[in-house]
């Protein structure tokens, strides 16, 4: 759960600006693809319902529109640097729940290097952990990496995973972080980078991350406990 970007967040920044004398930022869906091989970063792009193009970020001035018209997803479709294809799509509350999904898909002009960046904040769910899932296909080579930050910054950096590298063919990974109990707001980060060595390579992948409940990363423990206990009556009983 988010606290609404038009309600919720405000009132909760004006009352902080009242007691304390500072504000703070509306939640924030930004997608950011960078080059690596040209000076700054190529496109960044702004959720609509969040200010859209010209909105200053943590990375800099939104520069494109976001290709989407739903509050909540934020989209890009055109060239990137020496890139010749980009369909990138990036999903937040309140169309998902608790959740970031990245998606994209990149066709290379050349040498070079891609790296994608989703980051959204104000999310409010109590949790203990993250969940980190990829997948895809590449042609070349995917790093990835995800980020839990309790101080709610866009692209902050705190409790992080890190996947891959993935080497040609398909790929797939799902992994866990735990961390002591986070009550919000914080913020969620999706880095992706990818590499190839020739134009005409593809890279496609899906990014998902969630903060699970407490009650449900509890479950998942006690099933991971009941699945060790009967792999070890199993062992003994052979």
């Amino acid at each position: 759960m988010k606290a609404s970007k038009t309600t919720l967040t405000s009132l909760v920044a004006g009352g902080v600006a009242l007691l304390f004398g500072t504000s703070l930022a509306n939640a924030s869906l930004v997608l950011t693809l960078d080059d690596l091989t040209t000076v700054g970063i190529d496109v960044i792009v702004v959720d609509n319902a969040d200010g859209g193009i010209g909105t200053v970020t943590g990375k800099g001035v939104s520069n494109f529109a976001d290709g989407s018209a739903t509050f909540g997803v934020v989209n890009y479709n055109g060239v990137v640097g020496t890139w010749t294809v980009n369909i990138s799509t990036g999903v937040s509350d309140p169309v998902i729940a608790d959740s970031l999904d990245l998606n994209s898909v990149n066709v290379s002009g050349g040498v070079g290097s891609l790296q994608i960046m989703l980051t959204d904040t104000g999310y409010t769910s109590p949790t203990t952990g993250l969940l980190s899932e990829i997948g895809g296909t590449t042609n070349g080579t995917v790093t990835a990496s995800q980020s839990f930050d309790p101080n709610n910054a866009e692209f902050g950096i705190g409790t992080t995973i890190n996947q891959g590298p993935f080497v040609g063919g398909a790929f797939s990974d799902t992994q866990g972080a735990s961390f002591p109990l986070a009550l919000g707001p914080y913020s969620l980060t999706e880095t992706v980078t990818i590499n190839h060595t020739a134009a005409g390579q593809i890279t496609s992948f899906d990014y998902s991350s969630s903060v699970p409940e407490p009650a449900s990363l509890g479950m998942l423990g006690l099933g991971l406990v009941g699945l060790g206990f009967a792999a070890r009556r199993r062992r003994k009983t052979s």
